[in-house]
């Protein structure tokens, strides 16, 4: 599977993980988590929210640009901690609360 967020081409051969199942649960569930933080300014996911960030309407432009740079460190975490595992570097997570304290921080600034 080959996903490209930015401009940063993250290519991660998940069938070579131990569970593509638990890896399914776990961006499922990370990209709940982003859409979920962008819904409490009324976009309708994190998707919508990034499309603000060249807004002529400052606050916009701001949240649009914030979400942008959660978006990309979010997955690229993930991707880091998929890597690790695929590596044997660390143990394969059981669940998403497994690894949801090391994703970033979402707070509006």
């Amino acid at each position: 599977m080959n996903t490209v967020h930015g401009n940063t081409d993250f290519t991660l051969p998940l069938l070579a993980l131990p569970s593509i199942d638990i890896v399914k649960v776990i961006t499922e569930a990370t990209q709940k988590r982003l859409d979920d933080f962008a819904k409490t300014r009324n976009y309708d996911s994190i998707l919508s929210a990034c499309t603000y960030a060249t807004s002529t309407v400052a606050q916009f432009a701001a949240e649009g640009q914030y979400c942008t740079g959660v978006r990309d460190t979010t997955w690229a975490t993930l991707y880091q901690i998929l890597a690790d595992v695929e590596a044997g570097n660390r143990p394969v997570p059981t669940s998403y609360a497994d690894i949801e304290s090391e994703l970033p921080n979402l707070a509006w600034l």
